[in-house]
């Protein structure tokens, strides 16, 4: 080969070389490029709803090693969106995202084993993922892990619950303007066993929180305010944040509202009652006494309620007649005096009043009263079926016999007695006198609460606030405690108080 043969040869590897080296940066350009714009066309998939789409794109871009598109794939993988739901393809994801710094990883993969079968071990990679993401995030992701780690250490489901560190983690949070942390830190305050209770601190930060539209905390405020706690009194102030709350749709304020417009009109009620009183009407005194004993429209006061049921009792009235005995019994605004407290339940028994029959049996006049709605159950009446059953399994009169309460129960609830429909539940949640039942037990209680007997309505609440033989439901679980509620019943109300806590894991 001679000289110019190889010169040729050398400047034609030569050229090679310069357009291989320059070929290299552009690929790799191209390729980090096409991965970006991979995980672009996934998000704006996803914003569509086309969720198969998204995780194609997703996909292709997390094989080329783009932490976002990774951190995708995971919470496709938790979630079963655009593919089968894989709880261990969502930590792998999670876990390669997180590898690379994600902080939105990191706190995704502390939600994934939070929601898995945690074993011990993923138990302590909870904690350990949020606190990373806690500690090299910004924005979101860092105040997302800090509540996260608050809500674990208040909550003690999968560590030893630590109010202390609980409140340590939420004050982290709130440093960085993050509102739900300021209501969970007044909620901290309000209900930690192991630090101090300061409703002062509470309101503090239940104030911060409202003042910037949180209608949870616009609640707990009006609340405060109601109830004299952490403030002064003022219904006024309090009518005030329960109507910003109830203006953002939240249905425990609206109730309240409504509880307040209830307690004014009950003083409009005790002045007219007084004016009627004062004419001698029975039916008026009743409610006088009734309004004393429970504390409505005026303060609560026993022996004011025992001097306006003595005076509608001595006109014969039933109600006033009824009041009287069940004072006597409870031995509330006057001495306990079972004798009398006979005498005046039978003499509003001898009226038809079956809450005075009840007070027989109470009173330790339960054969008499058994007897009573022996024969009356036998002729088929549906109040003494339902009665005769309670007797049975209370053992009042009678000897107990969950199975007898349960048969004559039964014969009431074939007639639509709501009350019989409520005890069947009862019966089937327990399994007293029948094999323990969810499902039998939500039948009784739906056919009782759409009759608006308050006990069915509540206890259907509770049966979708737990999930006991009915798919778990916190919206219907309130929707059925607000029926209760409307009609005075105060467990339903107490459930209400609580009721964000069935919407938390």
């Amino acid at each position: 080969m001679n000289i110019k043969e190889q010169i040729k040869k050398s400047i034609i590897f030569l050229s090679f070389l310069l357009i291989f080296s320059c070929i290299i940066p552009f690929l790799s350009y191209s390729s980090a490029y096409s991965a970006k714009q991979e995980y672009k066309w996934g998000n704006d998939d996803y914003k569509q709803k086309n969720y198969t789409e998204a995780f194609y794109w997703w996909e292709k871009a997390a094989e080329q090693g783009f932490a976002g598109a990774e951190n995708n794939l995971g919470h496709a993988y938790l979630n079963g969106l655009g593919v089968m739901q894989n709880y261990d393809e969502a930590v792998y994801w999670f876990k390669k995202a997180a590898d690379q710094g994600s902080a939105a990883a990191e706190d995704n993969l502390g939600d994934a084993y939070q929601q898995g079968e945690a074993t011990p071990q993923e138990v302590t990679e909870v904690v350990y993922w949020y606190k990373k993401a806690a500690a090299q995030g910004h924005g979101v992701a860092k105040t997302y892990a800090e509540m996260s780690l608050g809500v674990v250490y208040f909550q003690g489901k999968i560590v030893a619950q630590n109010y202390d560190k609980s409140v340590y983690w939420f004050k982290k949070a709130a440093d960085q303007g993050d509102t739900n942390a300021y209501f969970d830190l007044g909620n901290a305050y309000i209900h930690a066993k192991n630090i101090p209770q300061n409703s002062l601190k509470a309101v503090y930060w239940w104030k911060k929180a409202a003042d910037l539209g949180n209608p949870a905390a616009e609640l707990n405020l009006g609340n405060a305010y109601y109830d004299g706690h952490g403030v002064n009194l003022n219904y006024s102030k309090a009518v005030y944040w329960y109507k910003k709350a109830a203006a953002q749709g939240n249905t425990v304020a609206e109730k309240n509202l409504k509880a307040i417009e209830v307690r004014a009109q009950w003083h409009k009620n005790v002045v007219i009652w007084r004016q009627k009183a004062a004419q001698g009407n029975a039916n008026a005194e009743n409610h006088l006494g009734n309004a004393y004993y429970d504390g409505h429209g005026v303060n609560l006061n026993y022996s004011k309620a025992v001097y306006w049921y003595k005076k509608a009792a001595a006109q014969g009235n039933v109600y006033g007649e009824d009041n009287l005995g069940w004072a006597y019994a409870d031995g509330k605004g006057t001495a306990p005096d079972i004798t009398k407290a006979v005498y005046w339940f039978k003499k509003a028994a001898a009226q038809g009043n079956t809450d005075a029959e009840r007070g027989l049996r109470n009173v330790g006049d339960s054969y008499a009263a058994a007897i009573y709605w022996w024969k009356k159950a036998r002729k088929g009446d549906a109040n003494a079926e339902l009665n005769l059953g309670n007797a049975f399994s209370h053992g009042d009169g009678v000897k107990k016999n969950y199975y007898e309460a349960v048969y004559w129960w039964k014969k009431a609830a074939a007639q639509g007695n709501s009350g019989a429909e409520v005890n069947l539940g009862l019966a089937y949640f327990y399994g007293d006198g029948v094999n323990q039942s969810y499902p039998e037990a939500v039948y009784w209680y739906k056919k009782a609460a759409l009759q608006g007997n308050v006990y069915g309505e509540n206890n259907l609440g509770v049966a979708y606030a737990k999930g006991k033989g009915v798919q778990k439901n916190c919206s219907k679980a309130v929707y059925w405690w607000e029926k209760a509620a409307d009609q005075g019943f105060a467990l339903a109300n107490q459930e209400l108080a609580t009721s964000q806590f069935c919407y938390k894991p």
